[in-house]
């Protein structure tokens, strides 16, 4: 058989990409209302969580989220990048959170705010704190939801 002949046959039998138009803004799935997100909890890999959603921090130009600010079980504040954050939806709407791929010592050294200077954040002194936010999570990519589950409480 031919190089020319068996390269027709393999391409032949290759599977077609499905192209997808994308999904017309407010239809399907793919968008979530800001008020479903605040108090969402938010979770590392192995399950635990980490505090909930108290805040989003959007861009003015593209109207698109760019950190979730979470509220810590100690109190304090943390700006996580949206884009390192996997939403996990389950078959309940109470079974819903967000994901966040990284090991728990690490997430412990990420810049915080004090939650009593958070009130207080204007957008020149976000502007320093974000920078530091990005640098640190600059490698972090999204978990995969269906690896992930939460770690139940008993006080909920």
């Amino acid at each position: 058989m031919s190089l020319a002949l068996l390269g027709t046959l393999c391409s032949a039998q290759e599977p077609k990409a499905v192209v997808r138009e994308p999904a017309s803004p407010g239809k399907g799935e793919a968008t979530t209302r800001a008020s479903e997100l605040m108090g969402m909890e938010v979770v590392l890999e192995k399950g635990d969580v980490l505090g909930t959603v108290k805040d989003l921090v959007m861009d003015n130009q593209t109207g698109h989220v760019q950190y979730v600010v979470l509220e810590t079980e100690n109190g304090d504040y943390r700006g996580i990048p949206w884009k390192t954050l996997a939403l996990y939806q389950g078959d309940s709407p109470k079974d819903r959170y967000f994901i966040l791929g990284m090991e728990q010592n690490r997430y412990e050294k990420a810049p915080s705010i004090p939650k009593k200077d958070w009130q207080n954040y204007s957008t020149k002194v976000w502007s320093g704190y974000a920078p530091q936010v990005n640098d640190y999570y600059s490698d972090v990519r999204p978990a995969r939801p269906a690896a992930v589950r939460r770690v139940e409480r008993r006080n909920r």
